[in-house]
């Protein structure tokens, strides 16, 4: 991934062709139908055209495990500006700057099978920090950019393209019950968007075509895994005028599950115009200056001169102390460093502390479910270990086994086969913790590894590699493949072991994995039921039960009377306990930290 490529994420798709100056004529934009005629829909772009919005996003979230559903809304209001700073003729297009201010998402409501828990989350648990964000793109009279995209690089940012999608212009003039679909490859996924013009209606004194979207996303196979995306839905208030939208809003759905627990989580945002100017004279220079020197340092960081890069942003800010735009000029100087940080190889003590403090920050967002940030932080140690993999190598064979299980962390995001060769030999190490987390990196990737592998790490005397090849069993192994039939009984042993993780992992691998109608599984499923000191673990051994059984019960009754009716069977005699006197186990995004 180049430098332009990683910016992107903080300041959007920004045209890098340097401004030829602020007087160029507008181009025309929305043209009025006469009686029963379609009208032709375009923003009309004008050097200095600015609009101010309110932006309000809204998230509800249900976590259904079992009986326990926990439902959060959270809210945030978000103020934007939009400015045209230059226009073209050809092709029709003008330079947009946005800039949408710092905000804080508040958790405004917290729910536990309906009864009222906000009370109990300290105030300042219930606020998140949300940075600026600055936005540049040459757009044509349909809102279209006029650049090439990127493609989308994970599940969220493809639903924001879509929304983005779903905000042009129609090529074609439109009239009031009119539809229209188009197919949109955003890469990896793929959407389809269908419109209908609805209705004209008059808001705030303005008459506007009403242009209602739905949209279907289909996400790769690797994507569909961790999500599924539904109902999304768009609306634009267009003004017939040709000014700027007086309203635009949309909502999407995403649902996450496994066999215990599914998340849906429903996205609601409404961008409304407060209030249409002119911007003029020092005004317009200023904006066009932050501009200039943003792009003058894109540019520069295109070109991999990223010290010069820094430079010119660092300078901006020396002489603007305090201006509006600072604080998103920061950020990007600050993802410049980070970028110059992971385009060239690192020595080893830094590398190390660079990957200890992704793996922190990436464990924190996994607590907090966080998803979006959980995939950006993976995309961004994929980078580093990628830069690295020499080192990353190297380090894996460093006599120091907590050296050693940092660079099997890194190996794991590395795009390399010799990172995949590499952790498939490590599963051998003869540290447990490495041995762990070289199979929970196979598991991440989906790599399968031979059968006598599988089956070693499953009687694994630390408990920690139980658990990390229960993970990797669910991720590559089938319930009628061969190796299914030897890996059940000593999942069975695995559900003695006291650290929940691992338990947990191996409930699930026996859910995936056991024959239907196992009366030695539902038996073993059951005597670890009635042990069981987790509470949200039980859900879980209920759903694991209904996938053997194909009963679906809210308590362990009527599995007890079928296992009653079965067959008796001979139970083997009970596994010894693991041996490894070691701390406790940490789950897979609690590893050890490195020294130095």
């Amino acid at each position: 991934m180049n430098a332009r490529a990683a910016l992107a994420a903080v300041i959007g798709l920004v045209g890098l062709a340097l401004p030829s100056g602020y007087g160029a004529p507008a181009v025309p934009g929305a043209t009025e139908a006469a009686a029963g005629q379609p009208y032709t829909l375009r923003r009309r772009l004008e050097v200095g055209a600015a609009a101010e919005y309110e932006r309000s996003l809204q998230t509800e979230t249900l976590v259904t495990s079992g009986d326990r559903k926990e439902r959060s809304t959270a809210e945030m209001k978000i103020p934007r500006r939009e400015i045209f700073i230059e226009v073209r003729q050809d092709p029709p297009s003008a330079l947009s700057v946005a800039l949408e201010a710092p905000g804080q998402e508040r958790l405004t409501a917290l729910e536990l099978n309906g009864k009222n828990t906000l009370n109990d989350v300290p105030e300042e648990q219930r606020v998140r920090p949300r940075p600026p964000v600055l936005l540049m793109a040459w757009q044509g009279p349909r809102g279209e950019p006029i650049e090439k995209r990127e493609a989308a690089p994970n599940p969220l940012a493809a639903i924001e393209m879509t929304f983005a999608e779903m905000r042009y212009l129609p090529e074609q003039p439109v009239k009031p019950g009119d539809s229209w679909s188009r197919d949109l490859d955003l890469g990896e996924a793929k959407t389809k968007i269908t419109t209908k013009f609805t209705q004209t209606r008059t808001v705030k004194g303005k008459a506007c075509a009403v242009l209602a979207s739905t949209a279907t996303l289909v996400l790769p196979e690797a994507w569909a895994k961790a999500m599924d995306v539904r109902d999304i839905t768009f609306q634009t208030l267009v003004p017939l005028d040709g000014g700027p939208e007086v309203e635009f809003s949309g909502a999407a759905t995403i649902v996450q599950k496994n066999d215990a627990t599914e998340m849906r989580r429903v996205q609601r945002f409404t961008t409304t115009l407060l209030k249409e100017e002119r911007l003029e004279g020092d005004a317009l220079k200023h904006v066009a200056t932050v501009a200039a020197q943003v792009r003058k340092a894109l540019e520069l960081a295109r070109d991999d001169k990223l010290d010069e890069a820094a430079a010119v942003l660092e300078a901006y800010l020396k002489e603007n102390p305090g201006d509006e735009w600072a604080a998103a000029v920061q950020l990007i100087g600050m993802e410049i460093a980070r970028q110059k940080a992971m385009t060239k190889p690192m020595p080893p003590e830094r590398l190390r502390l660079a990957l200890r403090n992704l793996q922190n920050a990436r464990d924190n967002a996994a607590g907090r479910n966080d998803q979006q940030q959980r995939l950006q932080l993976e995309q961004t140690i994929g980078q580093l270990a990628t830069v690295n993999l020499d080192t990353l190598l190297a380090e894996s064979r460093n006599p120091d086994p907590i050296v050693r299980d940092l660079a099997a962390f890194g190996l794991t995001f590395a795009r390399s086969d010799a990172a995949v060769k590499r952790l498939l030999e490590l599963v051998a190490d003869p540290s447990g913790q490495i041995r762990g987390t070289s199979l929970l990196g196979l598991a991440v990737r989906g790599v399968p590894v031979e059968a006598k592998v599988l089956l070693a790490g499953l009687k694994d005397n630390d408990v920690r590699v139980r658990g990390a090849a229960a993970l990797l069993a669910i991720q590559t192994v089938k319930r009628e493949d061969a190796v299914a039939r030897d890996a059940v009984p000593l999942l069975r042993d695995s559900m003695q072991i006291e650290h929940p993780w691992v338990r947990a992992n191996t409930l699930l691998a026996l859910g995936a994995l056991a024959p239907p109608n196992s009366a030695a599984t539902v038996r073993t499923v059951l005597d670890a039921l009635k042990k069981e000191t987790q509470e949200n673990l039980k859900p879980t051994y209920l759903a694991v039960l209904k996938q053997i059984t194909g009963i679906e019960a809210k308590e362990t009754g009527p599995y007890e009377e079928w296992l009653k009716k079965q067959p008796a069977d001979e139970k083997p005699p009970p596994a010894k306990p693991p041996t490894d006197e070691k701390p406790p186990p940490k789950p897979p995004d609690e590893k050890p930290k490195p020294k130095g």
